[in-house]
């Protein structure tokens, strides 16, 4: 009986497909632009806005994260919302010679550390985050 009541059942899509979350996202925004603007369609509100629905996380999208040093030169990097500052910030070091351990980077004059991510943080796109080097002395 059971045999007979699952024969029948064809799943458009397999019953053990692994969850990937761009899919749907994609699946859902394709899916809300193709919707009715006007009213007569049926749904949920009935109302029929016409607004696209941005599906995609706001943790998955890239930002552009610029970093200014003493000297006044202006690095710009395109990272992950979720990608660790710290690795940002070696990146910088090494491409302008400097020694990580010597360096102290602040955003809006707070001092940004790098076991965080942009995410954590709420930068937004197009951030400036200073780089500082320590100096210790400077007397004759």
């Amino acid at each position: 009986m059971i045999s007979l009541l699952f024969s029948s059942f064809k799943p458009t899509l397999p019953l053990f497909a692994p969850f990937h979350f761009h899919t749907l996202s994609r699946l859902h925004l394709k899916m809300s632009q193709t919707g009715s603007n006007g009213g007569g369609g049926g749904g949920a509100g009935g109302s029929g806005s016409g607004q696209i629905i941005n599906c995609v996380d706001r943790s998955q999208r890239r930002i552009v994260i610029h970093i200014t040093g003493q000297d006044g030169t202006r690095l710009t990097f395109t990272i992950p919302r979720k990608l660790k500052l710290s690795v940002l910030f070696h990146n910088y070091c090494t491409r302008k010679q400097f020694d990580y351990r010597t360096a102290r980077f602040f955003h809006e004059g707070l001092r940004v550390l790098g076991r965080y991510s942009s995410a954590q943080l709420n930068l937004e796109d197009e951030a400036e985050i200073n780089c500082m080097l320590h100096q210790t002395g400077g007397g004759f």
